[in-house]
């Protein structure tokens, strides 16, 4: 095969690959303008997210249906998560005013109101993990999540979404404050960040 055979190649192979910024900041905006909708005006943008996290919406009833139920759609959520956890962990992102912690399942932001602020873990270990129990509605729980080889996601989904929501934010901070490096570790995040999202918010317009 000829060498300009093989630049034509790259050439489209590079010109393929999505670039997941910029459709994760759109989708980040739709999110927004749907927070705005279901918020007093006058709130800033952390008090909504702070709303969003702590507040029934129909966002978590997506999640919690991704998170539980059976079907292509729902597997596929799921592992999402257990990319995105590894993702994390390979990016080594830090919170945006927070620096000294790194975003990732272990060091969770989930109430940003605590002072001085929690960061807490939402794994759990396999070892760890019991047979299905009933829930007390007397229904069988979904099990956890298996990460890897040592670690699953807690069963708590009210938890997972306001985890997964300010992991968002924090992406979302990062990339417009120009603290994000454009490198292949935090491209997957996003990636993941976008197409989990996307999903949570099919309903939504």
């Amino acid at each position: 095969m000829a060498q300009s055979d093989n630049e034509n190649i790259r050439v489209w192979k590079e010109r393929a690959a999505i670039d997941y910024v910029p459709p994760f900041m759109n989708l980040w905006l739709c999110l927004n303008a749907w927070m705005n909708n279901e918020s007093e005006d006058e709130l800033v943008e952390r008090d909504k997210l702070n709303n969003l996290k702590n507040n029934p919406s129909s966002l978590l009833e997506r999640f919690r249906e991704l998170m539980s139920s059976e079907g292509i759609n729902a597997t596929l959520f799921r592992s999402y998560f257990a990319e995105l956890h590894r993702a994390l962990i390979n990016a080594h992102i830090p919170y945006h005013k927070y620096r000294d912690n790194i975003v990732r399942f272990d060091c969770c932001l989930i109430d940003q109101q605590t002072s001085p602020r929690t960061f807490e873990s939402i794994l759990v270990r396999q070892e760890e993990i019991t047979a299905n129990a009933p829930s007390e509605s007397n229904e069988i729980e979904q099990v956890e999540i298996e990460l890897d080889d040592d670690w699953c996601l807690e069963r708590n989904t009210e938890r997972l979404f306001k985890a997964y929501i300010e992991i968002v934010y924090q992406i979302r901070c990062n990339l417009f404050h120009g603290d994000l490096v454009p490198d292949i570790e935090n491209h997957r995040v996003i990636r993941l960040l976008y197409l989990m999202l996307f999903m949570i918010m099919e309903d939504i317009g």
